[in-house]
């Protein structure tokens, strides 16, 4: 399972309604350099057949089987900090 905290959901429900479209937010993993892994992170419109769906009051996220291995017990959080 994968959990957000308030201010996760916060910013990813703002974003989607910004943007006008859209059913989730994506977390993932993807092969990078020699054996590493890098995060990839996406909206999602549309549901792939084989998604692990995790409801958070009204935002959904969407992992894929391979990802949700890596991924499983993940806490997802927003933060501010400096100019970023």
């Amino acid at each position: 399972m994968v959990t957000l905290t308030e201010k996760a959901i916060t910013h990813i429900r703002g974003m989607l309604q910004s943007r006008g479209k859209g059913i989730g937010i994506r977390f993932g993993v993807k092969g990078a350099g020699c054996g590493g892994y890098s995060y990839v992170t996406e909206y999602v419109d549309e549901q792939e057949e084989h998604d692990n769906v995790f409801e958070h009051e009204d935002v959904s996220v969407f992992i894929d089987p391979k990802s949700l291995l890596l991924l499983s017990g993940m806490e997802v959080d927003f933060v501010v900090e400096g100019f970023n």
